[in-house]
């Protein structure tokens, strides 16, 4: 059995912190996880974050629970010229998703998603960090913080990377460019939502699966049939026998598997 992971504390860049845990000295993978609060607010030790920090290191992967910016001007904070790339891709969003918030699909999803980056990276290649190099990669958020991963492992309108994601989960969330998600693309989605959300509605949600299933997409959307925004959590964090409790370990044991070959 993997020792009691400890918490560990970590600037990855200037003013901005994660929490890592992991139990082993040779994880099988990388959890990264961002928490909500609509990219104003909310916290890296939210009641997910503490519970995956317990229930991760368990399954003897590492585990990393990032912050990121929050507030203020974002445009400050991206490079200049990608206003107009930004505008296009939030009104081609509000289009898609009519029925949420397209400030959710602006300036700060953008920075929370060069944040998460910044983050993974630090994680696996930084002599600061705990040089995790190539680990199966997981990256799950709830609400805003699931866009920032969902945007993270898919690249956004005007930006590039090299992310890799086996699996990216989003917990009462949606992917803010669902145009970005192809049938041949390695990563696979897993979205959990309830029924009775007021900020990402059925509606959207709906026709979000309709789309991705005609397209061949590897995203599964799983609803909630009853509940409202932060229901997702409540069943995440109920004790065992509920339909969803064992929904988050069951989809990164698979990815992991299926990553190893096994």
């Amino acid at each position: 059995m993997a020792d009691p992971a400890r918490v560990e504390s970590h600037a990855y860049r200037p003013g901005v912190a994660l929490d890592y845990s992991c139990s082993v000295a040779r994880p099988a993978g990388l959890v990264v996880y961002a928490h909500g609060g609509s990219f104003v607010s909310g916290t890296r030790q939210d009641r997910l974050a503490r519970h995956f920090a317990r229930l991760v290191p368990e399954m003897g992967l590492a585990f990393a629970s990032i912050d990121y910016r929050k507030g203020g001007d974002p445009w400050r904070d991206l490079p200049e010229g990608d206003r107009p790339t930004v505008e296009a891709a939030v009104a081609r969003s509000a289009e898609v998703y009519p029925e949420i918030a397209a400030r959710l699909f602006g300036p700060l999803l953008y920075r929370a998603v060069q944040d998460f980056g910044a983050a993974v990276d630090w994680l696996r290649h930084d002599s600061a960090g705990p040089a995790l190099g190539d680990l199966p990669l997981i990256v799950a958020g709830l609400s805003a913080g699931g866009m920032a991963a969902l945007g993270y492992a898919y690249g956004l309108e005007g930006t590039s990377g090299d992310a890799a994601p086996v699996l990216a989960l989003g917990i009462a969330s949606v992917p803010p460019q669902p145009w970005r998600i192809g049938p041949g693309q390695a990563c696979r989605s897993a979205l959990l939502i309830a029924r009775g959300d007021a900020i990402m509605q059925r509606a959207a949600v709906h026709r979000l699966d309709a789309d991705l299933q005609a397209r061949g997409c590897p995203v599964t959307v799983e609803m909630i049939p009853y509940g409202q925004h932060n229901r997702p959590v409540r069943e995440l964090l109920a004790e065992e026998g509920g339909r969803w409790h064992d929904w988050f370990p069951r989809q990164i044991s698979s990815a992991i598997h299926q990553a190893r070959g096994l």
